[in-house]
């Protein structure tokens, strides 16, 4: 849904700019049901008092995702065929497309996760956003909130924490941090 939310900023929001071009994405959200599914997106749509002809057709909401190791490529390369201009793939949440193994949350099977994902991306201009939860322990580094191993970063080519100092407040904080960018702190 803050996914949902945050693409409507820059789509239709403050953010937005008539010289934009906008190309095709799929985010494989963190509900299964369709139903859910298109609620969440026309609550977020209608939250910028869009009418029905306003509304993206570019955005494309999949219901199901499948495993890494069992036909996510191929859903992907499918998705591809058919929105060439696709410029964008999110996933919500990053379990929903992880496969456990006997090997579960170590640093190897984290990196191999990012390292796959990453694979069916690199050199096609597409980028990939995966969402994922932090922990609750704090930490000095605000990259150490990320829920699992260092191999989640690792093998990423870049990160972001958005956070807020309470939960219910209304300003939050964007971390930043990639290998070819400057580290970066917005409000």
């Amino acid at each position: 849904m803050q996914i949902m939310y945050q693409l409507g900023c820059f789509r239709f929001g403050k953010y937005a700019s008539s010289q934009a071009t906008y190309s095709s994405a799929v985010m494989f959200p963190s509900v299964h049901s369709s139903r859910i599914v298109r609620a969440l997106y026309f609550q977020v749509l209608n939250s910028f008092s869009l009418s029905c002809l306003e509304r993206t057709p570019d955005l494309h909401l999949a219901t199901e995702a499948k495993g890494i190791d069992n036909g996510f490529e191929e859903q992907i390369k499918e998705f591809y065929e058919k929105y060439s201009d696709t410029k964008l793939i999110i996933i919500d949440v990053l379990q929903r497309v992880r496969e456990l193994g006997g090997k579960d949350y170590s640093y190897a099977s984290d990196y191999e996760i990012i390292s796959k994902l990453k694979k069916l991306i690199d050199g096609t201009g597409i980028a990939l956003l995966i969402v994922h939860h932090t922990r609750k322990q704090q930490s000095d580094d605000i990259f150490d909130m990320i829920s699992g191993t260092n191999g989640l970063m690792g093998a990423a080519d870049g990160a972001f924490i958005i956070s807020k100092e309470k939960r219910t407040g209304d300003g939050a904080v964007i971390d930043l941090v990639g290998r070819d960018q400057p580290d970066q702190n917005c409000i």
